[in-house]
Parts: structure tokens; sequence; C-alpha cells
């Protein structure tokens, strides 16, 4: 079937859809599940791909570079695999080929270390009847808490590009609502956006420290979010963007009945208006085996600089009166099939009280070394001066030292350095999982004055190895099974020993 573009002059021509199966009958293996899976799936219908394209299907000229742009908007798709966007420019007409993903998943994240187990069951619909409507259902518990959450999202609602999402969750120790209406900038081209967001959460925060220290105290968080962006510049491969908006940000702390901490965070309130920008820089490349496994992934080759200040009067003595916000990140080649990824942000706000910064800077270098076999290295550090208390560094399995509990160090600053050997054996089971193995190893450390006393002081140690299985087929964020033994190299024989993970992630 086809539906009505624009090109040159305003004419019309052809846009022809073609979906393909998600298991092709003509490649082996094929059994009896593949024949099962293109029956039983609820493709996506064409109405949903047409609602996605509507701004380059009003554009009066298509170049080649929004071209890939429309077919990397698809393939961003959760429920979308592979699309593939072609143009005869003899017969005027442009074929749309895509291959859905299978939509409806369970969901399943378990791990076991010193006795304690936390677990996540549930069901994800990525692309319910075809619409692209997303709905999740998920229990869970863990040192924190359980109970169960309803999330779902409702695409081009009021019209082409907006969102609807809602979020309900009931917890053990109280409730959760979010919601969500925002219009995405559609293409680079595309001239505004916005986005209002409220959100509500009661709830008791644990704070973790050393292998079994664990403080309890109540949480209450209010935020509101009004904001409209523009575009300010755009060509070629660069684009310039502004934005406008209103941000409210409270946060109340109490004291609950068990496991009190020796101190409780202070309650703040950020409430001001505030203009940002966007620059980037765009320069994307189709590769593979970066983040997943033999699939193809759109990395930008350029920079992304992202920036907000907001104003305030500051006159209570809980509120902020400044806070000043930067974010960028890039990914360089810098040998031939090798990777440096770079990503920093800090984040200072100007209070009554006392002043707050926060920084970030994570590395990656990805080096092949042969057809099969890969390094990659991670470093990955923190900063802060008088963070809140309810935002403190710490370190641990939470952030990447596998084998350790979570928030196991505490401190003004942390270090975290990963070295990975990761081995591509180009094995698929069943057309379903693409095969990977790793082992790795694990340095870090959180130093600097702290309200608690760390058991361990000096720098921490893990090793082991696993295996990833990249489910291609499959909708969703998480799509990169971890199976792991992790070592802890601790001193402190409480910690010291092997750590089963059964994860699942958006990354190798």
């Amino acid at each position: 079937m086809a539906a009505p573009a624009k090109t040159e002059e305003c004419q019309p021509i052809a846009v022809e859809f073609s979906r393909e199966q998600l298991f092709d009958e003509t490649e082996q293996p094929f059994y009896f599940f593949h024949r099962w899976a293109n029956s039983l799936h609820i493709y996506t219908q064409q109405q949903t791909l047409i609602n996605e394209s509507n701004w380059y299907l009003s554009q009066c000229n298509l170049t080649d570079p929004q071209l890939a742009e429309w077919e990397r908007k698809l393939r961003k798709l959760r429920y979308i695999e592979h699309a593939r966007i072609e143009q005869d420019k003899k017969n005027r007409k442009i074929l749309i080929t895509t291959t859905d993903n299978w939509s409806l998943l369970p969901t399943l994240d378990f791990s076991r270390k010193g006795g304690q187990n936390r677990y996540a069951i549930g069901l994800k619909e990525r692309n319910f009847i075809g619409r692209g409507i997303e709905l999740e259902l998920k229990f869970f518990e863990d040192a924190r808490r359980s109970g169960f959450i309803v999330d779902t999202a409702i695409p081009h609602l009021l019209h082409n590009n907006s969102k609807l999402g809602m979020r309900f969750a009931d917890n053990d120790d109280g409730q959760q609502t979010a919601l969500l209406l925002h219009k995405t900038f559609a293409s680079n081209a595309d001239t505004y956006a916005y986005q209002l967001a409220y959100h509500k959460n009661e709830r008791i925060d644990t704070l973790f420290h050393n292998d079994d220290d664990e403080y309890e105290y109540g949480h209450d968080i209010r935020s509101y979010l009004l904001r409209y962006d523009w575009l300010a510049e755009h060509q070629d491969e660069k684009l310039f963007r502004l934005g406008l908006g209103y941000q409210f940000d409270r946060h109340q702390f109490f004291v609950v009945e068990q496991n009190t901490p020796p101190f409780l965070p202070t309650d703040r309130q950020l409430a001001y208006p505030f203009i940002s920008f966007e620059y980037e820089r765009q320069n994307y490349q189709e590769m593979s085996d970066i983040y997943n496994i033999n699939a193809i992934e759109d990395i930008n080759m350029g920079w992304r600089l992202n920036g907000r200040i907001g104003l305030s009067d500051g006159q209570d003595e809980n509120s902020t009166e400044s806070v000043w916000q930067l974010t960028s990140n890039t990914f360089l080649p810098i040998g031939e099939y090798s990777y440096l990824a770079l990503s920093a942000a800090v984040d200072f706000h100007q209070n009554q009280r006392q002043d707050r910064f926060r920084g970030h800077f994570n590395i990656e270098l990805f080096l092949p070394i042969s057809a099969q076999w890969k390094l990659y290295f991670k470093n990955q550090s923190d900063f802060s001066d008088n963070e809140y208390l309810d935002q403190i560094v710490t370190l641990g399995g939470n952030n990447g030292l596998r084998g350790y509990p979570i928030q196991y160090q505490h401190g003004q600053e942390s270090y975290l350095f990963s070295v990975e050997g990761r081995y591509y054996p180009n094995i698929n089971i069943w057309r379903l999982f693409d095969v990977a193995g790793v082992i790795f190893y694990d340095r870090g450390k959180a130093s600097g004055s702290t309200d608690l006393d760390n058991i361990e002081t000096g720098w921490l140690d893990s090793l082991g190895f696993g295996v990833r299985l990249y489910s291609p087929h499959f909708a969703g964020d998480a799509r990169v099974i971890h199976l792991d033994l992790a070592y802890a190299l601790s001193a402190n024989d409480e910690v010291k020993g092997l750590e089963f993970r059964l994860l699942t992630r958006t990354h190798f």
C-alpha cells in the first residue's frame, strides 16, 4: 500500500510500505516456534508508520541526509528491528521496508549476594495492537522496597510526534504517580517541541553502607516541569536549539521508626525559570559490536552539548538561587576500528545555605584484537562538593563494581576502572539470541570526607566472567542479558566471595 508524500514543488509521489516477517522462512534454521511467532505476532499497522513519518511525508523536498535520518528514526523505534528506505527518483517513488520486533516480552532481573536476593519480574508490550502503544506491568522486591509498577505510553495522542506517558506504582513504603505529555522534534529541521511533566512520589529510601549497614528515612517528592524548545539554526550536519521553561522540584525528608540514619537529608526546594540550549554536530555511522552484538547501531561521530541556566530569588532558607548544568558527549575514531567515547556532566546549585557541585566524567575505549576478540576499557569518575545527602557519591555493585554490595563505599569522589576482554564467536541460538562472552576486572575507590566511616578505605578489586545474550528480535531498551559470576577480592570476609548476577541491560 502507498501513502502520498511531497517532494520538489510539493508534487506528491508514491510512498510504499513493505512489511517483512519476524523470521524469514527462506533462512535456515526455521523451526516451528518461528512459524508460530510469525503467525501470532500483531504487526505494526501502516498508519502507525505513517504517523511516525508524518514530518517527512509533508516536506516538499527530501534530501539524501533527510532520507537517512528518516531511516534512523524508524530504526530507533523499539518495535522495529530493521528499516530500509530506498528512493526511486526515476519513478518518483519511495519504498520503506520494515521488520518488526517481537513486542510482548517478559522481564527478569535477579541477583544474589550475602544471602540477599533482588528480583523483578513482569511483562512489557512495546507495540500494543500494532499502534506503538507501550504497556508494562512489573512486580519487584529488593532490599529497598517491594511492590508493582504500571507504565504506559500512548504516541500521537493529540497530534503527530506527541506522546502521553503515565506511571503508577504501589509499593509497601508509598505510592508514585507520574504524568508526561510531550512533543519531540520530529527531525533535525523540525521547528519546535514541548514538554509538560508531573511527578509525585512518597517512599522510604534506604541508605546502604559497608556490607550490612542499612538506614532508612522517608522521602516525599513533588516536581513539575514546563518547557518549550525551538530550532534556532540548522545547517547541513549542525543544529542549534534553544528552550525556555519552568522547573519545580521539592524534596522533604522525615524520620521513620526503624533503622534511623545518623543524619537526615535537609529539605530542599528548587523553583526557577530557565533557559536551555542544545548544540549537535552530526556525523552518523552504521556500526556493530559496540554496545550490542551483531546488530546495526547508529553512532554519532560528532559532538553534542546541552546546557541549562536557571535563576530564582532564593529567599527561602531551603531554596536555590541559581542552577547551572552542562553535559557533553562524543564518539571518536582513533584508529582502524578503534574508537573513543567521551561524556561529561557538571551540575552546580547556588543555594542559600551552601553551594552544591556534582561532576561526572566517563571514558570508553574500544580496541580490536582479532576478528573475534576486542578489548574494552572504561573509566567512570564522580566528583562532588556539599552534595545532597540523599545523592552522595557511592561505589559498589549498583554502579559498576561487580561482586560488591551496593553503595559499599561512600565519599566525595569515586573512581572506577574496568577492563574487559570481549569474545564474539558468531554464534546464534535458534535465531533468537546472538551470543558473546566476557572476562572482566574492576578496580575502584570512593574517597573524601563522609558522615559514615568506610570499613575498607583503599582500592577495591573484583574479577569474573560471563555470557552476553543479545535478542535482536525482541522490542525494548534492555535487550542484552547478562549472566555473570563475579569474585570480590576484598579484605572483608563478609564480602569476599562469588556473586551470581542475572540482569537485563541496554548494552554489552
